[in-house]
């Protein structure tokens, strides 16, 4: 909650930075933001929304605070996510003439998904869709299509590339009896001296809980 609120204060600012620019009564239209945040992605939500309001700017498009929506360190393959429900409610009533992205991969991270969504949730309301980052905007009729598959599926494969790379850091860090996730129920973490994570946090090393271990050996005695 702490997070939330602190991230919609830096919305606020920011949305009200660029009414300043770009007044309701100077407006050509109406439109919405999605942003999303995920861990392994370092664009925070005020990044994406300073970025799409100069893109709204530019085309003439007003942005009203209630329609600038977000989802926080949520992953692209959940289809429900408090922000995203919030702009199919904003879509279903037509409110808005235009909805922007910061790019295709803060949508979904599956093509199909993405094209599904842009489809039906979005072109066919007589709504445009703007990916900024990526380039595609669906006003253009001929090849919306195609760009946003294509970067949709490069979106995908980038995901693959980061599951191995991660499956196999994580293997490393096993190996050499490191804590990296959750751990296991009967082992607790035990600081390094001088050693700290990629986050600035004390790397620990798997040690076994005096106190949990307990049960876990008694466990096996009963087995």
């Amino acid at each position: 909650r702490e997070l939330y609120d602190r991230t919609a204060c830096e919305v606020d600012r920011i949305v009200a930075e660029f009414h300043d620019k770009l007044p309701r009564r100077a407006a050509k239209t109406v439109g919405a933001i999605y942003c999303r945040y995920s861990t392994r992605v370092q664009d925070s939500i005020a990044d994406q929304v300073r970025k799409i309001m100069e893109d709204a700017v530019h085309r003439g498009v007003f942005i009203p605070r209630e329609y600038v929506l977000f989802d926080l360190a949520v992953r692209g393959y959940k289809a429900h996510r408090v922000g995203l429900d919030q702009l199919r409610d904003v879509l279903r009533g037509k409110k808005v003439a235009v909805v922007l992205f910061f790019a295709t991969n803060r949508l979904f991270r599956k093509v199909h998904r993405t094209l599904e969504f842009v489809e039906e949730e979005i072109v066919e309301r007589g709504i445009d869709a703007v990916f900024v980052k990526s380039g595609v905007d669906t006003s253009d009729a001929d090849r919306w299509r195609m760009l946003l598959t294509f970067h949709s599926m490069m979106d995908e494969f980038v995901v693959g590339m980061y599951a191995d790379n991660i499956r196999a850091a994580h293997e490393g860090l096993l190996d050499k009896r490191l804590v990296f996730g959750t751990i296991s129920y009967g082992y607790t973490g035990e600081p390094i001296e001088g050693e700290t994570t990629r986050r600035g946090r004390p790397r620990r090393r798997l040690i076994i809980d005096p106190i949990t271990s307990v049960v876990v050996a008694q466990i096996f005695v009963w087995h």
